[in-house]
């Protein structure tokens, strides 16, 4: 099998990527040890699961099953 190489390249299209901004998450302290119980905070979705496991639960959407 043999190929022609003709020094030429096809340009590949540049796509940009959006950037994207970190995610938050609303959560209600439901631990008297966090400070006032209902309060609400809205950290980064990477600090998720650190706030879960000091008792804070994620705010109901509303419509959410």
């Amino acid at each position: 099998m043999e190929v022609e190489l003709t020094g030429k390249t096809k340009s590949q299209p540049t796509v940009r990527k959006a950037t994207a901004k970190p995610q938050r998450v609303e959560l209600v302290n439901t631990d008297k040890r966090n400070g006032t119980i209902g309060q609400t905070a809205r950290p980064f979705e990477t600090d998720l699961d650190a706030w879960l496991a000091k008792g804070w639960t994620r705010k109901s959407a509303g419509n959410a099953e």
